[in-house]
């Protein structure tokens, strides 16, 4: 079988869970089926050399700007009007659009990949082939949970912003057949949200043979890329309340 997956990160090195889970999930099926990737890259991510021995018959990679331009300048100000519409808008460029649209027609997959909803507004020009996205979370969900704990001006803005990702969610999912969440209860709230799609369960899991536990004694350790909000609440949370 031929796939594209289409990716808003270059998924190494595998740092934080979204990486992880692109690098595992399309370089374990590329060792399987014939796989092009497409990815996009921010001037401000993490990046670093490439493997030695990469399992994808070809690699795009197309440079976007960065998702954190400077406070109040014209980028940050065209980003949050552009987030009115769709709140990862910081991953939708029209010339990547143009790209992907080229490698579609060059390679005519049988499928195409999508790691996350934030890449879905390039479903678009997929030329109707069937697509799957890999739905790490339900952006909706956590949205609502960060604007819990807002209050006054700011419970305003999120309250919007929820709504507003709850469209661009119900919206991007109707352009595919396939989604794969990471656990069963997301898994109940796609099979609401999206009632057309298939829907199969692809968990996290950890490649045991390259990486190997090593005992670390009386310790607690916390994994976890603490500038995504959900972690850093977490982390908190763990230590205020658990520990």
């Amino acid at each position: 079988m031929r796939l594209i997956f289409a990716l808003p990160h270059v998924p190494w090195p595998p740092i934080g869970g979204g990486r992880a889970r692109n690098w595992f999930l399309s370089s374990a099926l590329a060792r399987r089926h014939e796989s092009h990737l497409f990815a996009l890259q921010a001037p401000d991510e993490p990046a670093g050399d490439p493997p030695s021995s990469l399992p994808y018959a070809s690699v795009q990679i197309v440079p976007i700007p960065t998702a954190s331009p400077p406070r109040f300048s014209a980028a940050w100000a065209s980003l949050r009007l552009r987030s009115m519409r769709h709140p990862a808008a910081a991953f939708y460029q029209p010339d990547a659009e143009r790209q992907f649209a080229g490698l579609v027609q060059r390679v005519r997959p049988a499928a195409i990949v999508y790691g996350m909803s934030w890449m879905l507004p390039y479903a678009r020009a997929a030329q109707g082939v069937p697509g799957i996205v890999d739905e790490q979370n339900y952006d909706p969900q956590i949205t609502a949970r960060m604007a819990a704990g807002k209050r006054g001006i700011a419970a305003l803005v999120w309250r919007f912003y929820v709504a507003v990702t709850e469209r661009a969610e119900r919206r991007n999912l109707r352009l595919v057949q396939g989604i794969a969440p990471c656990s069963e209860q997301d898994a109940a709230i796609f099979r609401r949200e999206a009632p057309h799609a298939d829907i199969e369960v692809v968990p996290n899991g950890v490649d045991t043979e390259a990486i190997t536990p090593q005992p670390l004694g009386d310790a607690v350790v916390m994994t976890g890329t603490f500038s995504y909000a959900p972690n850093l609440e977490g982390a908190r949370w763990l230590a205020r309340q658990v520990w």
